[in-house]
């Protein structure tokens, strides 16, 4: 004690330790579900995101489960009819569901998975562009196209095809009158009198001027060549006049018929001899008359002119009678005859084109009209904008003009320009104001005013240089003009000479100065637009502003000058499908086609092509079998896919038995042969593993057409992962699993590095053989020639067959079993699921962590989980039961369900035995989703509700199955998948068959008439016979554990004395006691003094308390023996 003097101490000891109960039964369940799912309150349910995947999280109600992972989703056809045992039904979150209907918590943990990426297709997986990313719809994209017929005083609306730079065979590049690059289609694309817009060059170079990334239209002319509308080469091959007389001749007469076009005279005619009318185009033409041509077209005499003539037409006269008469016979009449021309206008500025609009016999036929604008079916073009946050392009206003003075005025009458918002688009027309067929648009980067700042600091000017500035006004389209002299050499000169100019001018929204960053800037308070052109010397380039990196400054070659505003050209995608780029690194595709077979076979020098061996090992020729491949067929086939006679080396694939895909056979010349599949290491065997996607590696593996298979058959071609063909027997074969079909691929972008396999450097020195690959300043090229090729300086060319390698690409990503086979169809999606889930449960520490108590473990749907689950169970100190599935697909025969209990195929049965596991059959049960739709669910989802019922209603040492606790309520039926048709079979689980997984220590789920569906059974799968070899004992001892451990900790770093030991020899025997009188124990027997507790043991540290029970059975047996006596019988043994 610790008084001194006189005083009171109270102290109190605590000596009223006891066994806390045990937490009721909660499970954890391991599930799978598609990512990004909606809850039912329209968001993004938090449970599905990537982010939240392999987290064990805890859940309450069905409510806050369903807020988490959305409603469970089961998959149907097109037609709405349930596709049972489908791998992307969400069978875990359905028995979560289910459980938390009688329970109050579930533990749940989402395998990092997205269910939707295994939908089977046989399109490729693209990635979303970017949020705002433009798109130019060339499907629905009206060019606004009208060709002029003079004949009928008809605008007729032309077709135009679109030619997308991306297939470089349709076009060819040269320069215009510029220098700039312009795509012209090639010859053999089209017909005659077809109109096609091409992009010059295309949508991202050249963002400064206004020649690059031009939309421009094309007519193929009559000599089957193609012609910019409204250059002079369309011109002219659009006649301004046409003879009307077929086959005329010009009569010889004395004098020569003569006649005169443009004032040139030209004789056509003969004073001997009739002249025909190629004799007359003849004449014409060797006069060599600018701009004027002639021809003949049909036998008739046809005159051309372009621009090149004065005053935009052709005259023809006659000088003589004979003239006269020579035209009237050609059927040409004297006059003046227009060009051919293009005009832009909307609907209400129709071209004037009539002969009586116009003396000049009207525009002649061929002429086009740009109709600008959408109304009365003009230029629409369809230009869309990405909004990521909700997954839709938005169609944006996108009207046409002239130039950026036009769209200010069009856009921002009264405003010019100050109004109009960033992000608006407008599209130029005629951007060369020559009357070209040219369209690009553009969009306004900022609102408000303009200003432009340039790039150069100090420049020096040349005094006496001039340039023009004109600039748009509010109110009307062509704006002020001033000139500016400059009068000294620094840009404060520079600044002063401008404003002195615009104040002369009376231009005031306009400002010009130097910025406190020392650049000069031009200012136009209107947001208009400012021109700048250097009209003697180089001013305005020396200032800066001719840099057309600088946003906002545009050249305009039709002018030799520069644009400053807020317009900038559009970056955006032009094509006829909604853009998109490669999908993210990893992203998983189910190609669910069965029928795309590459199979290539081993050599002495490599794998080949299959129709490029002729002598294999089994002295087969195997260029003369089927020209398709593989031929694929549900029954033998008895020819080739031709219908030529079967040859030996033939490919069978037996489209009948996709369940053991791919089902190969090999035609001996008189047998089919089936492959085996499991043998990797025979002539006769078979590899699965990626070897090539095309059949030169530069193939786009996202947006290029896939290569044909049938390509691939001739082809040797293989990529830098195919397995080394050293390490295989001559005549084995290997199936490509990347450019096949049936399995599930994962992207991976950038796969084929320099970093992840050894690439030669490329060397001037090198010798490189076909199909070799190379590295060059960290990029890999591939040699594509066919046959070897020397190294060179610098960079592999492509004069030397060099191409770049394609380095992203598909891989094989639903692996092979056990057998070296490969996982196919819906067991490669499978593979795919049951991976995650092991990921999920394999690495999570945080589940191990003794905190987060629950006392089952479950993965719906998935045996394969069993042995993970027992892992996962044993490193929490056997706390927890597992309840285990058989396959859904396990039919109710004793030979099958014998073969999976015992793994005796050594790949897809159960290899797991352990006290705390219980199985259950049969694997399928029918129930209704939570939409009310009839869905099959594995037998966890019945067990799981079934345990927590019979804990509700007794303790989890009281056996749950037999009628009293193993009623089953969320199902009505239990049966199979038929793994042939895929149906749902119902079965009733007879007695015999009972009696078989009561053998093999898998407990039936049954149907016994009069009370419904009931679990039947309560075996463990204990390897040995013992009281452990009951669920109710295994989870009577797992509760003993567990409160047992809560008791244990209480006495850590107590004193190791009799008091401690007699202490929780009490406590230990409390617990047990009350066992015994909740019939989970029959006796029992505590045992903690120094019969157990020798000093030795004390000197470590060590407490020992011993505890022997003799755990309750219970009454699976009941035999009732009867026998028979007569009348007055047992009255005697009774006496």
């Amino acid at each position: 004690m610790a008084l001194v003097s006189p005083g009171l101490q109270l102290t109190v000891t605590d000596e009223s330790q006891y066994v806390p109960g045990a937490v009721g039964s909660v499970p954890l369940v391991l599930l799978a579900t598609a990512q990004d799912k909606t809850n039912p309150s329209g968001t993004v349910a938090a449970g599905t995101t990537k982010a939240n995947a392999g987290k064990l999280q805890a859940y309450a109600s069905q409510r806050e489960l369903v807020s988490a992972f959305g409603y469970p989703t089961f998959q149907q056809s097109s037609a709405g009819t349930a596709l049972h045992g489908d791998e992307r039904n969400e069978y875990g979150l359905m028995a979560a569901y289910s459980a938390l209907g009688i329970g109050n918590r579930v533990y749940a943990i989402r395998a990092d998975i997205d269910l939707n990426e295994l939908e089977p297709t046989s399109v490729r997986p693209v990635g979303s562009v970017a949020d705002g990313t433009f798109w130019l719809d060339l499907t629905t994209t009206d060019w606004g196209v009208y060709e002029w017929n003079r004949e009928s005083g008809v605008f007729e609306k032309q077709t135009v095809a679109v030619i997308n730079t991306t297939d470089t065979s349709l076009y060819t590049t040269t320069t215009d009158s510029f220098g700039n690059p312009v795509n012209r289609p090639v010859s053999n694309y089209g017909s005659i009198g077809d109109y096609a817009a091409v992009m010059s060059p295309n949508p991202a170079s050249g963002q400064g001027n206004y020649y690059n990334s031009v939309w421009r239209i094309w007519k193929k002319n009559t000599i089957n060549t193609w012609d910019q509308v409204g250059s002079r080469s369309w011109q002219s091959d659009n006649p301004v006049i046409v003879g009307t007389n077929v086959g005329a001749f010009v009569a010889s007469s004395t004098p020569a018929a003569n006649i005169a076009i443009e004032g040139i005279q030209i004789t056509i005619g003969s004073t001997v001899t009739n002249k025909t009318l190629t004799d007359v185009a003849n004449s014409i033409n060797s006069s060599a008359i600018t701009g004027v041509g002639a021809r003949v077209v049909n036998n008739q005499l046809q005159i051309t002119g372009n621009s090149l003539i004065s005053g935009g037409n052709v005259t023809i006269a006659y000088n003589n009678t004979a003239g006269q008469t020579a035209l009237s016979s050609i059927g040409i009449a004297p006059g003046d005859y227009n060009i051919p021309a293009t005009e832009y206008n909307t609907y209400v500025g129709i071209p004037a084109w009539r002969e009586t609009d116009n003396a000049a016999h009207g525009r002649p036929t061929g002429s086009v009209f740009f109709k600008t604008g959408a109304i009365g079916q003009g230029a629409n073009f369809v230009i869309k904008k990405y909004n990521a946050g909700t997954g839709t392009w938005t169609t944006q206003a996108a009207p046409s003009y002239n130039g950026p003075a036009a769209a200010l005025y069009g856009m921002d009458p009264s405003g010019g320009g100050i109004n109009i918002a960033a992000g608006a688009i407008y599209v130029r027309h005629d951007i060369d104001l020559t009357g070209f067929g040219t369209f690009k648009p553009y969009v306004r980067r900022v609102a408000g005013q303009t200003k432009i700042v340039s790039a150069v600091s100090n420049p020096t000017f040349t005094i006496g240089n001039t340039f023009t500035i004109n600039v748009s006004n509010p109110g009307n389209v062509a704006g002020e003009t001033t000139t500016v002299t400059m009068t000294g050499t620094t840009k404060t000169s520079f600044v002063q000479d401008t404003q002195l100019a615009l104040g002369t001018a009376g231009i005031t929204h306009v400002l010009v100065n130097v910025e406190p960053s020392g650049f000069i800037s031009f200012t136009h308070r209107d947001g208009g637009n400012i021109r700048l052109i250097s009209t003697s010397g180089t001013p305005v380039e020396t200032a800066g502003f001719g840099d057309t990196t600088i946003p906002g400054i545009i050249y305009n070659q039709a002018v030799s000058g520069y644009e400053l505003g807020n317009w900038v050209p559009l970056v955006y995608t032009p094509s006829l499908v909604e853009p998109t780029q490669d999908p993210t690194d990893g992203t998983l595709w189910y190609y669910a086609n069965s029928v795309e077979v590459d199979v290539m076979i081993n050599t002495t020098t490599g794998w080949k092509g299959y129709k490029n061996e002729t002598n294999d090992s089994r002295g087969y020729n195997l260029s003369s079998t089927d020209a398709t491949g593989v031929i694929v067929s549900a029954s033998k086939p008895l020819t080739q896919v031709s219908g030529n006679s079967l040859v030996a080396g033939d490919l069978w694939l037996d489209s009948s038995d996709l369940e053991n895909y791919p089902a190969l056979y090999r035609y001996t010349g008189t047998t089919w042969n089936q492959i085996d599949t499991t043998d990797q290491i025979g002539q006769n065997g078979i590899v699965f593993a990626d070897a090539r996607w095309g059949t030169d590696g530069t193939a786009n593996t996202v947006s290029d057409n896939m290569p044909s298979t049938v390509s691939l058959l001739t082809s040797d071609y293989t990529d830098l992962d195919c397995p080394d063909y050293r390490l295989y027997p001559r005549g084995i074969l290997l199936f490509n699993t990347r450019r096949s079909g049936f399995n599930v691929k994962r992207f991976v972008q950038n796969y084929f590095s320099a970093d992840t396999f050894s690439i030669d450097t490329f060397s001037p020195s090198g010798s490189y053989p076909a199909n070799a690959k190379v590295v060059y300043n960290n990029v890999v090229y591939v040699n594509i020639s066919g046959s070897t090729v020397p190294g060179s300086a610098g960079a592999p060319s492509s004069n030397q067959n060099w191409a770049v390698l394609n380095t992203s690409t598909w891989v094989n990503a639903s692996g092979l079993k056990d057998n070296g086979s490969m996982y196919a169809g819906h067991q490669a999606q499978r593979a795919m699921v049951v991976a995650a889930l092991k990921a999920a449960v394999d690495g999570n520490t945080a589940v191990r962590e003794e905190q987060y108590a629950f006392n089952l473990v479950a993965a719906p749907g998935y045996p394969e989980l069993i042995a993970n689950m027992v892992n996962l169970n044993n490193d929490r100190a056997n706390t927890a039961f597992v309840i285990g599935d058989t396959p859904m697909r396990l039919a109710p025969s004793t030979v099958d369900i014998v073969n999976w209990s015992n793994n005796s195929d050594n790949s897809t049965g159960l290899t797991t035995n352990d006290p705390y596991l219980g199985v259950y059959y049969p694997g399928a049960a029918q129930t209704n989703d939570v939409a009310g739709n009839a869905v099959v669910v594995p037998p966890s989802h019945v067990v799981l509700r079934t345990f927590l019922h019979s804990d509700n209603v007794s303790y989890q040492w009281f056996a749950p199955a037999g009628t009293r606790r193993g009623l089953v309520d969320n199902a009505s039926s239990v049966g199979y998948i038929d793994s042939n048709t895929g149906e749902y079979v119902a079965i009733g689980v007879n007695q015999g068959l009972r009696d078989s997984l009561y053998e093999n220590k898998i407990n039936p789920i049954t149907n016994l008439p009069g009370v419904g569906l009931v679990v039947w059974g309560q075996k463990t799968r204990n390897p040995s016979a013992s009281a452990m070899d009951r669920v109710n004992v295994a989870r009577l001892v797992n509760y003993i554990r567990t409160i047992l451990a809560n008791v244990g900790n209480g006495f850590l770093f107590e004193p190791n004395d009799k008091i401690t030991r007699d202490q929780l020899k009490n406590i230990v025997s409390g617990a047990i006691n009350d066992l015994v009188s909740k019939r989970g124990v029959y006796d029992y027997l505590v045992v903690c003094d120094e019969s157990n507790n020798t000093p030795t043991r004390i000197a470590r540290n060590e407490l020992y308390v011993d505890v022997a029970i003799e755990p309750m059975k219970d009454v699976e047996f009941i035999y009732i023996p009867i026998r028979l006596y007569n009348p007055g019988d047992i009255a005697k043994l009774g006496k």
